[in-house]
């Protein structure tokens, strides 16, 4: 299958109507922090919104400090030090695995410092 990358639009060979309305944007926040990112696609059919972290699909009923809403917004709360990397949104037609297209990635930066055992003996 061809890949094909038309201004902001990427499609397949077997369809030229996804089209990227927004891409998630880069952010930097404190540890402990709420973060929204969002991205919207058109595309002549149903389809439904998924999200990677570091290239890995996020699976929510894993991670339940995710959130991934229907309109495309994934919501992470109580950011730790271990939700930095990259995110990218990517769209599928419902019902289906068939991926249509994938966003631009965003990079998560979360400032804050690591807790050690030191730390926390420090503080008894």
């Amino acid at each position: 299958m061809a890949l094909q990358l038309v201004g902001s639009s990427l499609t397949d060979a077997h369809d030229d109507h996804l089209t990227w309305d927004t891409h998630p944007v880069s952010r930097t926040v404190e540890t402990g922090s709420n973060v929204t990112f969002t991205c919207s696609a058109t595309y002549n059919s149903t389809m439904e919104y998924h999200w990677k972290h570091n290239n890995e699909t996020i699976q929510v009923n894993k991670k339940p400090r995710f959130t991934m809403k229907a309109n495309g917004t994934l919501e992470i709360t109580n950011t730790k030090l271990e939700d930095q990397g990259t995110y990218q949104c990517y769209v599928t037609m419902k019902g289906n695995k068939t991926q249509l297209g994938e966003s631009d990635r965003a990079t998560l930066n979360v400032k804050g410092k690591l807790t050690t055992n030191n730390d926390l003996l420090s503080r008894v």
